[in-house]
């Protein structure tokens, strides 16, 4: 993963930076926290994070408010996730900003016919369709599936 590279900010105040970098474990489960996901075990995420692919980070005055990462197999399977903006952030554009650097790197990336998935928030379907994804179910794709691994 490149770290590190800034792009130029499209927040009016220009205060808002994107950067391509992994976010630490103790941010990446504090902006979990702040928007009510499941919190996962310190040396899990940490794990997690280790086989990231990409990240993604907004950071305003050297604090991250917001984050994307992809995981998967780096050619023709990739799952977007972990796209979130703290509360008192949100509505102002970052996480477009966060999805059309992950949509670079899949360009950059994924091969002809790569499967990119993700599972929104419920009424959050919208958010996503600008950048290619559809809603489920279709003519063809059944509603999809998930688990929760318990463990």
């Amino acid at each position: 993963m490149t770290r590190g590279q800034e792009s130029p900010s499209g927040d009016p105040s220009g205060a808002v930076r994107i950067v391509e970098r992994l976010p630490t474990v103790d941010e990446s489960l504090a902006l979990r926290r702040a928007v009510g996901w499941t919190v996962h075990d310190p040396d899990a995420t940490a794990e997690g994070l280790a086989r990231t692919l990409f990240a993604v980070c907004a950071e305003l005055d050297g604090k991250i408010i917001g984050m994307a990462k992809v995981a998967g197999n780096g050619s023709t399977c990739f799952y977007v996730h972990d796209v979130v903006v703290a509360p008192g952030h949100q509505g102002r554009g970052i996480g477009r900003r966060l999805m059309e650097r992950v949509m670079a790197y899949l360009a950059t990336n994924a091969c002809a016919g790569a499967v990119v998935a993700l599972m929104a928030a419920e009424g959050r379907e919208g958010f996503y369709e600008p950048f290619g994804f559809v809603r489920r179910p279709t003519a063809s794709l059944g509603h999809g599936m998930t688990q929760f691994w318990q463990g």
